[in-house]
């Protein structure tokens, strides 16, 4: 089942989102055939992501909050955490920024009382994009320069954070997001350095 659900997410990546998406129900259905809640929210937040990306934000919506509830019941705060996170993101899509701040403000609370860094990095690179919308600039800025700098950063996240800074108003004499992105290879050149 496990096997299953990390093929989907592979040909998620190759952009066979139909196949993709069949690995993780048959992955699904084998998790709750053997009573495993903890696979069944890994395969429902991955079915989520593909409903997602396919705009189905009611589907989505509901595999989320099934993963949520699954994993709240197996207490696995990792999984908790991550699931707010796709809940924040997905009510932003919707326009939704109340509900939004408040999946994410739980993801962020979870991460950081577990200390689960990339989750607090990705609760607080998404709600630099809420206050994007809000118009707090300023905010924004330090929120992100700060996520830039830090060095549990994960590669995935890289792209949201230049994403964001990218829809900023430039300073004087700065290029856009220009910023963003010197602060990111400060980082990356600052982790590579320090390597063994």
């Amino acid at each position: 089942a496990f096997s299953l659900n990390d093929l989907g997410m592979v040909q998620r990546i190759y952009r066979n989102d139909d196949a993709g998406e069949r690995s993780c129900e048959r992955s699904r259905a084998i998790f709750r055939r053997v009573g495993d809640n903890r696979g069944q929210a890994f395969a429902a937040s991955n079915l989520g992501r593909f409903a997602m990306m396919r705009g189905d934000y009611a589907r989505a919506r509901r595999l989320h909050h099934e993963a949520l509830s699954l994993r709240e019941e197996v207490e696995d705060a990792w999984g908790v955490a991550s699931s707010c996170v796709q809940l924040g993101r997905m009510a932003a899509l919707m326009g939704h920024e109340a509900q939004a701040r408040h999946f994410l403000l739980r993801a962020l609370g979870v991460g950081w009382e577990t200390s689960i860094a990339p989750v607090v990095l990705e609760a607080l690179t998404e709600l630099a994009g809420l206050d994007m919308i809000s118009g707090e600039p300023d905010r924004v800025r330090e929120t992100l320069e700060a996520i830039s700098r830090h060095p549990a950063l994960p590669a995935p996240l890289i792209a949201r954070v230049i994403e964001i800074a990218g829809d900023m108003e430039p300073l004087d004499g700065e290029d856009g997001g220009a910023w963003a992105v010197r602060a990111v290879n400060d980082a990356a050149r600052s982790l590579i350095g320090s390597a063994p």
